[in-house]
């Protein structure tokens, strides 16, 4: 029997996980070419961990950047800004570093009204050229109310040099809008590559390097297979260190898949050390399922 009465709304299915931040399309020395960008691998990191996810993002019409949307809407609810091309990082080596080269420019300017809808339980902020600038970190701070905010602070240490070449870039050299919306962040994770660190281990000093420019949210410095040093606000670093790792495998995305594991975790009430932990063991575990993954124990 029809009672003319509005039928009851559905819980909105909570958001575990919003990831920000644009697409790119990788191109390597054989001719191949890939979609990637951070956002892209934090996501398959939460979707792995099974979480909830929604991506707001970037992209132009290109074959691969099209075919990363669509692995991105079978696993999340995707906000995507249509924009005429794709960033794109063209990759070499010079001896024997990587080095990239940047193509393209997006500022990410995602639609109010969409954001406003969202009520993330966690955010990791996950730029890879600078697409979250000042503006856009304003526009996401006023319309997304979420429990902790996470920021992989990698697109914002990439400088472009007039001929395209990325080079390494100071905290202190961001602007100041940037560094105060990244203070107001719950943790930052960073690798040591991102900051220039050439020690074989993880070492106190990256993170004291960091919390100088941001000393509020905790810190996380990723060390590749050596482990990670993490730095909580007010005490004094302390560091994972392993005792063995992973080879034989690509690792592109395992900093940002930690970066999402420590957002999740966060966003739970684990503790510092313990997100660290957790991340750091999703991370080994995702690796060692790769074929070709083997241990080797590291020197001291």
């Amino acid at each position: 029997m029809l009672t003319g009465r509005p039928a009851p709304r559905q819980p909105r299915k909570a958001i575990e996980l919003l990831v920000v931040g644009a697409l790119t399309i990788d191109r390597f020395p054989d001719g191949s070419a890939a979609a990637g960008g951070s956002v892209l691998h934090a996501t398959r990191a939460a979707a792995r961990a099974r979480a909830s996810i929604t991506v707001v993002t970037a992209a132009g019409p290109e074959p691969e950047a099209q075919s990363a949307l669509s692995e991105l809407r079978r696993v999340a609810k995707a906000v995507v800004q249509e924009v005429p091309h794709t960033i794109v990082f063209e990759h070499d080596e010079e001896g024997g570093r990587r080095k990239l080269t940047l193509i393209g420019n997006v500022r990410l300017r995602p639609d109010v009204r969409q954001l406003h809808r969202l009520r993330p339980r966690a955010m990791l902020l996950a730029p890879v050229a600078g697409e979250l600038d000042d503006a856009a970190l304003g526009m996401i701070d006023e319309a997304v109310e979420s429990r902790v905010r996470v920021a992989a602070l990698q697109g914002w240490l990439r400088h472009r040099r007039a001929d395209g070449r990325v080079t390494p870039a100071e905290l202190g050299d961001l602007p100041v809008d940037v560094l105060a919306a990244l203070r107001n962040c719950d943790a930052v994770v960073v690798s040591h590559e991102d900051l220039g660190r050439a020690e074989g281990y993880p070492t106190p000093g990256a993170a004291l390097e960091v919390r100088r420019w941001l000393p509020g949210p905790a810190v996380f410095v990723t060390w590749g297979g050596a482990g990670h040093v993490r730095a909580d606000p007010g005490r004094e670093p302390a560091m994972f260190r392993r005792r063995d790792t992973i080879e034989g495998v690509p690792t592109i995305g395992a900093g940002d898949a930690f970066a999402a594991g420590i957002a999740i975790q966060l966003a739970k009430g684990t503790s510092l050390a313990a997100a660290g932990r957790a991340a750091a063991g999703a991370v080994e575990r995702w690796l060692a399922r790769q074929p070709g993954a083997v241990w080797r124990p590291l020197e001291r």
